[in-house]
């Protein structure tokens, strides 16, 4: 029989370090599972019947929603 040669254990230098997830990674992961992180547009805004209400965007998604004062 034929000997085989295993490849040794990569060294430290040779292993890849792990990837971190990022913060907006996470704050993405918020948004799937439904806590958005709203933040109010500037600006005066108002609805068809002319009362005004707040543009909200969530910051981590671009989620857009509105809030009637």
């Amino acid at each position: 029989m034929t000997e085989t040669k295993r490849n040794p254990l990569p060294t430290e230098d040779e292993l890849e370090p792990k990837k971190k997830k990022s913060e907006l990674d996470e704050k993405a992961q918020q948004c799937r599972h439904g806590f958005h992180d709203w933040v109010e547009k500037e600006g005066e805004h108002l609805d068809e019947q002319g009362k005004p209400v707040k543009m909200l965007k969530c910051s981590a998604c671009g989620k857009e929603k509105v809030k009637s004062e």
